[in-house]
């Protein structure tokens, strides 16, 4: 090999490495964007764990504003938002991936939002139900005592007892029982037409905590066990099997 060979030859080989080495540069790690990327990732997750949180909190009232769900909700499409960044690092198959993902996570976080506002319509109706219907029942119980009407006080206290039963049981199966204890209180009604507004409410409200907590309870269930947590982690599994 001549010398001219020779020396194109390292020239070429120099000038593949060049390229190599800005290829490397160019595809490299950016720790701002890897960092932005992944804090934007573990905030949502810590939004959605907090939101699942609340939840419990909410339908026992130890939670009294539905403020903190609407903050969070919006604090997690911030973030979402965020994630629309994909580093640059990430290419090719992967970051289809991650877009495919990213959008399923979307999607799901969408349909939670949806199940929280419904999560909210039903426990309000209820606990405004579970709250007045200790003051109607008092009222009522009252009245059946100074009426000296054994049949109708045992009607009431069945049902009270029962309502409270059923409020403390998760899936209680108290609606048949409390459903023919409601036609009681009809009957009662009918029996004694001046208290037909006193018992009209009480049986309004019985009826409502009957039907509505069965659904709080079915909403609350699928909320907690939404997938947005398996959303996350896939996310996390495409962006690292990158690197």
């Amino acid at each position: 090999m001549t010398m001219a060979q020779i020396r194109s030859v390292l020239i070429g080989a120099g000038a593949a490495s060049l390229l190599t080495f800005m290829f490397i540069q160019q595809r490299s790690v950016d720790p701002r964007q890897h960092n932005r990327f992944i804090g934007n990732l573990l905030r949502m997750k810590q939004l959605d764990a907090e939101i699942n949180r609340d939840l419990l909190s909410s339908r026992y009232e130890l939670l009294r504003s539905y403020d903190p769900f609407v903050q969070k909700l919006d604090e997690i499409r911030k973030a979402g938002a965020g994630l629309q960044l994909i580093p640059l690092f990430v290419s090719g198959s992967k970051r289809e991936q991650i877009v495919q993902l990213l959008k399923r996570e979307s999607e799901v976080l969408s349909e939670k939002a949806r199940l929280v506002e419904t999560f909210k319509s039903n426990n309000a109706v209820l606990n405004n139900s579970l709250r007045y219907f200790p003051v109607l029942m008092a009222e009522a119980t009252r009245a059946a005592a100074e009426a000296k009407d054994t049949q109708f006080q045992v009607h009431l206290t069945n049902l009270f007892r029962d309502i409270l039963l059923s409020d403390l049981t998760s899936h209680s199966d108290l609606v048949g029982v409390l459903n023919a204890e409601i036609t009681l209180i009809a009957s009662d009604a009918t029996r004694r037409p001046a208290l037909g507004a006193i018992l009209g409410n009480v049986r309004a409200h019985a009826m409502t905590i009957t039907l509505v907590k069965p659904q709080v309870e079915a909403t609350s269930e699928e909320l907690n066990s939404f997938p947005t947590g398996r959303s996350f982690d896939a996310i996390f599994r495409g962006l690292f099997a990158r690197l």
